[in-house]
């Protein structure tokens, strides 16, 4: 059941936070990888399963290669940091 907060930001934003889900050190880990994944995606390397969906209007300001991808999915299977996580 989602609170009144919850669900006021769900409709207008289409997202919600749920604080204390995951410590700042699990959030700052993952934020980590997603940017690790993303730069070795930029570099050509193999990211086994996990795929990565280029962003298709890049703000003008966009520099570093993570600033280029909309999406890194299927992270969740094997990767170190979020398969742990995720189960």
């Amino acid at each position: 059941m989602l609170t009144a907060e919850q669900s006021t930001s769900w409709e207008e934003h289409g997202s919600f936070i749920v604080r204390g889900f995951a410590d700042a050190a699990m959030c700052t880990a993952m934020l980590d990888r997603a940017v690790d994944r993303c730069r070795a995606h930029a570099r050509g390397e193999s990211l086994g399963v996990s795929l990565v969906d280029p962003e298709r209007n890049p703000w003008p300001g966009a520099r570093e290669p993570e600033d280029f991808v909309s999406k890194v999915f299927i992270l969740h299977t094997d990767d170190p940091v979020f398969a742990p996580f995720t189960r």
